[in-house]
């Protein structure tokens, strides 16, 4: 097993690990049961998707980060997708694993609830500890 090395932990601004993507964002009922795009809606499991639409405002590639609902969870998406309001589109700025992307979600879990949400005016002044 290999073992880790606590002085490479870096105390860091999530906005110097992520970029936030503004765009457009649906509603549920702006949606169908069938159609080719998810529209991604907070959840704690990776493309828990709702419904679908026949169009898609992102490209695959991108993160999404649950801001209401399930607070804080971060997840890949592999295919072009929509997203509802309560979810904020990344681009990762550093090259960051999925075993720090676990530990981000971890403590953005710990730092937000339903009384606490994570707001984009709270987004920039979030620190995390990044394992360098």
């Amino acid at each position: 097993m290999k073992k880790c090395d606590a002085g490479r932990f870096r105390k860091m601004k999530l906005m110097d690990c992520f970029e936030v993507v503004r765009g457009p964002s649906h509603t549920i009922k702006d949606a169908k049961e069938v159609g080719q795009y998810p529209l991604i809606g907070s959840s704690k499991y990776n493309n828990d998707n709702i419904k679908y639409l026949n169009t898609y405002d992102y490209e695959n590639g991108l993160y999404t980060l649950a801001k209401n609902g399930s607070i804080g969870y971060i997840f890949k998406q592999n295919i072009p997708f929509n997203i509802t309001t309560d979810i904020v589109v990344l681009i990762k700025i550093l090259n960051i694993d999925d075993i720090n992307l676990y530990f981000i979600s971890l403590q953005l879990n710990i730092k937000f609830s339903w009384a606490n949400k994570l707001s984009l005016e709270k987004f920039n002044d979030i620190e995390l500890y990044i394992y360098i």
